[in-house]
């Protein structure tokens, strides 16, 4: 393992003491040996990586961990920021996880934040690179999650080239217990490999409160996935749930065994869904189930409207039913989506 660090601070002037919580900001740690089942994080206070952040750690900027052929580890995360004090905030910023090979028998987080006790958790600009190897587990380009505050991830990324995910990946995850989650202009790419369960671009989930998917995009450019495809996800149980601008692309190599949607809300429990100006690309490759622009859903007397939202397809093979847009609800409303179809696609 190799490890290169920056040093918390802590200043004593006169009878006053200013205690600074460790950030460690820009640590790199490499795996290349089995650590069995630890975990392994790129702002850990121990040299190898196999201690946890401690408790705060507001914020983990410019980490990474690199996993190579020969390496074994537990959950892995480029960086991890949480707090616990009321109001206080949590942000993973620009942290990395580079797997070239091995095994990661847990879940991967290119940065992960949360918060408790009403503060907002932040993950902007982390990243996972898969180039080989397999993760058992989940995989988060970044992940939120707050208990009353914000949560939000922003430009979060993954990039599959080679290896297997034995579970979900998301580009962005946010969630909150109640009041607002956001994730946007999340990315998924996936060159080679495979995923065994559903991709997401980005994906907010809130069982108390309001749920926005945004710009979020997922681009299949080899590779095979083995369930459903969402460009962006916005989950809400009673709140109000919307993904907007969210998109899938699909080029020749790839090939989807589900469902592909551009965009995706749903809640579940009597509220209100919105699918806005989502879309899907086909342009090449295989996709075994339907096909939708946008897709809004809401049961229990919600309502659902999928608006905008649009279907293209260049080539390929769709081997089920595509929509446009799609209102699954008892008072649903489906409008000025569109389906183009060039060049002799496959059906």
């Amino acid at each position: 393992m190799k490890y290169i660090a920056s040093c918390a601070l802590v200043l004593a002037l006169g009878l006053f003491f200013v205690h600074l919580a460790p950030a460690f900001a820009g640590q790199h740690i490499v795996i290349d040996t089995d650590v069995g089942e630890k975990s392994v994080y790129g702002n850990s206070p121990n040299p190898n990586g196999t201690e946890e952040p401690p408790t705060p750690t507001p914020t983990a900027t410019g980490n990474s961990v690199t996993v190579n052929s020969g390496g074994s580890v537990g959950n892995v995360s480029g960086g991890s920021a949480n707090s616990s004090s009321a109001g206080d905030n949590a942000a993973a910023t620009g942290n990395t996880v580079t797997i070239n090979g091995g095994t990661v028998k847990g879940i991967v987080y290119g940065g992960d934040a949360r918060s408790s006790m009403g503060g907002d958790a932040a993950a902007t600009g982390n990243t996972v690179i898969i180039n080989g190897g397999t993760v058992s587990y989940s995989v988060y380009g970044g992940w939120a999650w707050s208990d009353t505050g914000t949560a939000t991830t922003t430009h979060n990324t993954v990039t599959i080239n080679n290896g297997t995910v034995s579970e979900n990946v998301y580009g962005g995850w946010a969630e909150r217990d109640s009041g607002n989650a956001a994730a946007t202009g999340n990315s998924v790419f996936i060159n080679g490999g495979t995923v065994s369960r559903t991709v997401y671009g980005g994906y907010a989930r809130n069982p108390g409160g309001n749920a926005a998917a945004t710009g979020n995009s997922v681009t299949i450019n080899g590779g095979t996935v083995s369930e459903n495809v969402y460009g962006g996800y916005a989950d809400s149980y009673s709140g109000t749930a919307t993904a907007t601008g969210n998109s899938v692309t699909v080029n020749n190599g790839g090939r989807v065994s589900g469902f592909v949607y551009g965009g995706q809300a749903s809640s579940n429990q009597g509220g209100t869904a919105t699918a806005t100006g989502n879309s899907v690309t086909i342009n090449g490759g295989t996709v075994e189930g339907n096909v939708y622009g946008g897709r809004a859903s809401s049961n229990l007397g919600g309502t659902a409207t999928a608006t905008g939202n649009s279907v293209t397809i260049n080539g390929g093979t769709v081997e089920d039913n595509v929509y446009g847009g799609y209102a699954d609800s008892s008072s649903g409303t489906a409008t000025g989506n569109t389906l183009t179809i060039r060049n002799n696609p496959n059906f």
